[in-house]
């Protein structure tokens, strides 16, 4: 191959990665750019290039992610990867390093917020050494809580007090999302799980300090309005709470930097585009009301602690869903998303709305990832903050970019208001 292709779809025979071939296949910018795809079976490569009549300008590479080697030749052949492998915490290190090492972009889809802590400590510096732009959480798994919290301090255009997202979600899992969880109990360092759900964990500074504490009902105000969504835990708070809080401390971090430099011009850029410095972040799963709310949190607690007994768990796993296995083309058609953003400055509110029609962990993740590899495909829409490397986030690094590709789907519809006082309809996205 002389010529690099503009995309690498890595695991492109998985639920995720064919998901996203399929995708792509259809995008309305198809014959803008150029992608391959790779593997580690060669029957099932050849089955996805059948199945999606792929021309032959489609390289077809056989990878084996444990094999260094085969990573680092498979990753000089693009310019963005699109990593659908996974568990990470398994699979996913020598990938970024191979990109890292290379100055190849990349992307992915986890939601493993301890790996990503690993990553961060390893690979951070060296790529903005190499120029390499490291997006992890690329799918329902972080975009949504992320682009939430950076379109809400958008909105009130001043230094935030609190933001808060409560979700609705109508999805179905693969037996690739519960081996993850499987491997996060058994393969990942108890330890290891806490440090890094600690606050701030995963920022280069630390904020305001949250109390995490469990509450069997949780409640959002609608400001200016008598509505009030109830609900109560929600399981991926923890990671969007972390990758949230890395968007903060990397936008707070660049404009210390460039106060400390002198740097005029990116001081300008860096002090609009920060949260400031008492923000928080939380997040609700929203139910019908107070009693199934309250059922609700008590049972993902319950469950998630009946999982950390080895018989228990060697029982679950023979009823679930193995990996590779997962929903079908018209299943993931169906379910959704709805998430309600609340973000307060002072006496100024913004609510932002993220809508997705379709499987949240599979078709929308798919679409978002996919999104997020074109946006870096595209680097003059990036954030300038963004060009230098590291191991970023999609909101610090994309940002608007992201924003309006999202919505330029059909899929997904993303807008952000300032309420009250006569300003509701006034809409910054």
């Amino acid at each position: 191959m002389s010529k690099k292709t503009d995309l690498l779809i890595l695991g492109a025979t998985g639920i995720t990665g064919r998901q996203t071939v399929r995708y792509l296949c259809s995008h309305p910018e198809r014959s803008s750019f150029t992608f391959s795809i790779a593997g580690r079976r060669k029957d099932a490569l050849n089955a996805i290039v059948a199945e999606f009549s792929l021309p032959d300008s489609v390289d077809v590479l056989q990878v084996d992610v444990m094999k260094p080697d085969q990573v680092e030749a498979a990753v000089k052949t693009t310019k963005v990867v699109i990593n659908t492998v996974g568990p990470f915490w398994t699979y996913g290190t020598p990938v970024v390093r191979a990109c890292v090492r290379n100055g190849i972009h990349y992307v992915d889809l986890t939601g493993e917020f301890y790996w990503v802590k690993d990553i961060i400590q390893e690979f951070d510096y060296f790529a903005t050494k190499t120029g390499s732009i490291i997006v992890p959480t690329c799918g329902m798994d972080c975009v949504t809580s992320d682009l939430c919290a950076y379109l809400g301090s958008k909105t009130v255009q001043s230094s935030v007090d609190s933001s808060t997202t409560a979700w609705h979600f109508d999805g179905t899992a693969s037996g690739g999302s519960l081996a993850t969880v499987f491997t996060m109990l058994e393969a990942v360092p108890r330890a290891k799980r806490r440090w890094a759900m600690s606050d701030y964990a995963l920022s280069p500074i630390v904020g305001v300090r949250q109390k995490q504490r469990f509450q069997l009902v949780r409640k959002l105000h609608i400001p200016f309005s008598d509505e009030t969504l109830v609900g109560g835990e929600w399981f991926m708070a923890s990671v969007d709470r972390a990758i949230v809080q890395r968007t903060w401390g990397l936008l707070e971090y660049d404009a210390i930097q460039a106060r400390l430099e002198g740097d005029t011009e990116r001081l300008e850029a860096a002090e609009k585009a920060r949260y400031g410095p008492e923000f928080t972040y939380d997040e609700l799963r929203i139910q019908s009301n107070v009693l199934v709310a309250a059922v609700a949190s008590l049972s993902l607690v319950l469950g998630l602690m009946s999982l950390m007994i080895s018989p228990i768990r060697f029982i679950v796993k023979k009823l679930v869903r193995k990996p590779g296995e997962g929903p079908t083309d018209s299943e993931v058609e169906l379910g959704g998303l709805d998430l309600v953003n609340i973000t307060r400055s002072g006496s100024t509110y913004a609510k932002t709305t993220f809508k997705g029609h379709g499987d949240p962990g599979y078709l929308l993740s798919c679409i978002m990832v996919a999104e997020a590899a074109l946006c870096l495909l595209h680097q003059e829409t990036i954030r300038p903050f963004a060009r230098r490397g590291g191991i970023l986030t999609p909101a610090s690094a994309m940002g608007d970019a992201l924003v309006e590709r999202l919505n330029a789907t059909g899929r997904i519809e993303i807008e952000s208001i300032v309420l009250g006082s006569g300003k509701d309809n006034k809409k910054t996205i």
